[in-house]
């Protein structure tokens, strides 16, 4: 997978505030995928996500203010209050950054502990385990993360048991189990007939 000159500025921009401000973080999302991924899996990404182990996430605005003296545009772009989780993306240029805090603290507290590190576009940083990327996923309950939840799910060493007893305690289970049930290499047109499978639902509702 290749990257572009911002997306790594941005990567050890917000990564150094972080640190700076001793804010506990880990990689998550598109990167984190990749990182564990064998080369021939990876998905291009355009945005860093980043887990933070925090009460809540009022500290953005701090960041974007260490940022901004430091030369880097910034404009905060979105705050989403997911069903199990709060997310504050920032636009560094022109590059999203989001933070994510699951609603359940004991969940994110087990995660940080069992973390890893990894080379990301050339830095090592701390990166969330794959049943922990692939749970993050699951919180949006986004149809298009389905076949890299998938692919993650096939790596070796894939602990589901984890990942059963936590989607269930995060309420994200039901979304879990349709990754889970796809093939590690889960082609569009497989996700097309997925992701078309709620609309059928709420059309026999009516």
């Amino acid at each position: 997978m290749s990257a572009t000159p911002r997306l790594i500025d941005a990567l050890v921009a917000a990564a150094g505030i972080l640190r700076k401000r001793r804010i506990p973080f880990s990689l998550t999302g598109g990167l984190a995928a990749n990182a564990w991924l064998p080369d021939e899996r990876t998905r291009e990404t355009r945005d860093v996500d980043f887990a933070v182990l925090v009460d809540d996430l009022r500290f953005v605005g701090s960041v974007q203010g260490d940022l901004e003296e430091k030369g880097v545009v910034t404009e905060r772009s979105l705050e989403v209050d997911l069903r199990n989780a709060v997310m504050v993306r920032l636009l560094l240029g022109h590059v999203p950054v989001d933070f994510v805090r699951p609603k359940d603290v004991e969940y994110v507290k087990a995660a940080f502990r069992r973390m890893g590190r990894a080379d990301v576009l050339g830095k090592r940083v701390a990166v969330l385990l794959p049943e922990d990327v692939f749970l993050y996923k699951a919180l949006a309950r986004r149809a298009r993360d389905l076949p890299v939840m998938a692919d993650l799910s096939a790596l070796r060493g894939f602990d589901r048991r984890y990942v059963k007893r936590w989607g269930r305690r995060l309420g994200i289970w039901s979304f879990a189990r349709r990754a889970l049930a796809l093939p590690p290499d889960a082609s569009d047109v497989a996700l097309h007939r997925l992701a078309r499978v709620p609309k059928a639902l709420r059309r026999r509702r009516r």
